[in-house]
């Protein structure tokens, strides 16, 4: 309780001085601007909206049009660039639609709330399972300090909640909770595509122990489970290409590219400007990236020894990190967001489980 409690502090206290310096209004975390067409639309509709300089618009403004538009079949869809991306992570925007009861007015209030309930939720949540993994359960106190998720929270997108609903499907199935947990890993493909690595890290780790000799459990059965977030994943991106004429991963920003070359690719955006006019990004963005790299590469071969649950989802989740291209790097805010599940999960990889847990120097 005390690890929820610390972080809905610090959510609190970011999103308060979010809504402060965006004029007061809960609407100015969307980070939507007047001159795009979903702000005309939004303008023609609610005269006290706190819109936002084009250039600091920002991803919670594709949420809230999930949220209006659920299955792209209305009109405010056709609002936003690249549908077909933005739609293939709808879970956020979902939830919002379900909690707001349909109501437009309401839905920066409930966006909002949803993120700071996920900081909350993910706190608590880490703390059990870091307890049932034989670590302190302090460890969730790392959810309050993690900057992506803070940041999250401040700009109504989904990591916080991602990371919630990650944390209690982890908690579910290592309770042996198949179905509680199958329920909660479809709703988490939905939420963010990296996250499939969940259920598939953990039916992975289902075939490492057949493979060690456990014969307690039915693989097959626990597979096919884990296999419902993806296949429903994968079933809703068919939707998509019928209802849109394209594939979600055939749309949006080019954010996954060869690996590590995106990486090089920042280092050298970030060192070209340190005396340039961005100095500030280049400052903090070469120490970060290369603080950032190391440290993962550490958590991967930590994991690499396959002694919990937690390691191959890290392996897979680090990996496609750092097949990042620089458009997810370079900007400290972008980075930070975009490694905070990972970052929640590091901790884990020093947890013993099992019988495959054996003694380290």
């Amino acid at each position: 309780m005390v690890c929820g409690a610390v972080a809905l502090l610090a959510a609190t206290i970011a999103v308060t001085c979010a809504i402060w310096a965006s004029g007061g209004r809960t609407s100015g975390l969307l980070r939507i601007p007047l001159g795009e067409r979903l702000g005309g639309y939004v303008a023609e509709r609610h005269n006290d909206w706190q819109f936002v300089r084009s250039y600091t618009r920002y991803d919670g403004l594709y949420y809230y049009t999930i949220a209006l538009d659920p299955f792209a079949s209305d009109v405010q869809h056709t609002l936003i660039d690249a549908p077909a991306y933005r739609y293939g992570h709808p879970g956020y925007g979902w939830m919002a639609r379900v909690f707001s009861l349909g109501s437009a007015d309401s839905l920066p209030g409930v966006l909002i709330a949803l993120s700071v309930a996920g900081m909350v939720v993910a706190a608590y949540a880490g703390s059990r399972l870091a307890n049932m993994m034989g670590l302190t359960p302090w460890v969730g106190l790392g959810v309050a300090v993690n900057p992506g998720l803070v940041y999250a929270a401040t700009v109504s997108t989904p990591e916080t909640v991602g990371v919630a609903v990650m944390a209690l499907g982890l908690l579910a199935w290592l309770r042996d909770r198949w179905w509680t947990a199958a329920i909660l890993f479809v709703v988490l493909c939905f939420i963010k595509e990296a996250f499939v690595f969940v259920p598939i890290g953990l039916a992975i780790w289902e075939l490492i122990r057949r493979a060690r000799g456990d014969r307690k459990r039915d693989v097959t059965f626990l597979v096919g489970v884990l296999a419902l977030g993806p296949l429903s994943l994968a079933a809703w991106f068919v939707y998509l290409y019928r209802t849109l004429g394209a594939w979600p991963f055939a749309q949006g920003p080019r954010n996954i590219t060869t690996p590590i070359l995106g990486w090089f690719e920042t280092l050298s955006f970030s060192a070209q400007q340190i005396e340039g006019p961005e100095f500030q990004i280049g400052s903090a963005g070469l120490p970060l990236i290369i603080a950032v790299g190391v440290g993962l590469a550490c958590c991967m071969f930590k994991a690499s020894k396959m002694r919990s649950p937690i390691d191959p989802i890290f392996m897979m989740s680090a990996g496609l990190i750092f097949c990042l291209s620089w458009l997810a790097l370079l900007y400290p805010k972008d980075l930070i967001r975009n490694i905070s599940p990972v970052v929640f999960l590091a901790p884990y990889l020093w947890a013993r489980w099992g019988p495959e847990a054996t003694a380290e120097p």
